[in-house]
C-alpha cells in the first residue's frame, strides 16, 4: 500500500479527527527542543541508528506519548475496545509519518524512504501501546488511590516525558 493510502486510512480510523499538519506541527517543536539539547549532529546519528540511545527513545516517545495525547485532545480515546485499537494504529501510523517528515525536512536522517521514521512492526507495536495508555487514561478515575498515585493522567505523561523539548 503505498505512504498516500496508508495515510488516508488512518485519517479514516481516526475519524478524520487528527490532521497530518498539526502532527508535523508538534512533532516540529519536539525536534527543535531535541536539536537544542544535543546538537545537530547526535540527533542525527541518534535517529539513524538502529541501537537504542536516547535520541531514539525520545522520538518513540512523540510517537506514543504524542499520539495518546492527541487522541485525548480530539476525543478518540473510546470505550469500546476495538475502536480505540483502531484510533491508536491510525494515529500511530499519521504521527510516524510526521515524524518522519520533520526529521527529513530538517535532514536529520541519512536515509528517508518517505514511508513513515519507524518500520510497520514497530509501529504495530507503538500502537498497541498508544491502546494500553488509553486504556489506562478510561479508567483513570476509577483507580484505587494508591493506583493512582503510580499513575500518569495523560497530560502529567506528556509533561514528563516531551514537556522538557517544548520550552
Amino acid at each position: 500500500m503505498a505512504i498516500a493510502q496508508v495515510i488516508l486510512k488512518a485519517q479514516e480510523l481516526t475519524q478524520n479527527k487528527i490532521s497530518q499538519a498539526e502532527l508535523e506541527q508538534l512533532a516540529s517543536k519536539i525536534v527543535k527542543g531535541l536539536l537544542k539539547k544535543f546538537g545537530q549532529k547526535t540527533v542525527t546519528n541518534g535517529a539513524s541508528s538502529e541501537t537504542d540511545n536516547e535520541v531514539n527513545r525520545i522520538l518513540t516517545h512523540v510517537i506514543e506519548v504524542g499520539g495518546i495525547k492527541v487522541m485525548k485532545d480530539k476525543g478518540l480515546v473510546s470505550s469500546n475496545d476495538n475502536d480505540l485499537l483502531m484510533a491508536s494504529l491510525g494515529t500511530a501510523w499519521l504521527m510516524n509519518v510526521a515524524l518522519g517528515n520533520v526529521l527529513s525536512n530538517n535532514n536529520l536522517l541519512k536515509v528517508y524512504t518517505g514511508n513513515g521514521y519507524y518500520k510497520q512492526e514497530a509501529v504495530q507495536t507503538l500502537a498497541n501501546r498508544i491502546a494500553e495508555l488509553g486504556h489506562t487514561h478510561r479508567t483513570y478515575n476509577s483507580l484505587p488511590p494508591s493506583k493512582k498515585q503510580d499513575t500518569f493522567t495523560v497530560d502529567e505523561l506528556f509533561s514528563f516525558y516531551l514537556g522538557d523539548f517544548l520550552k
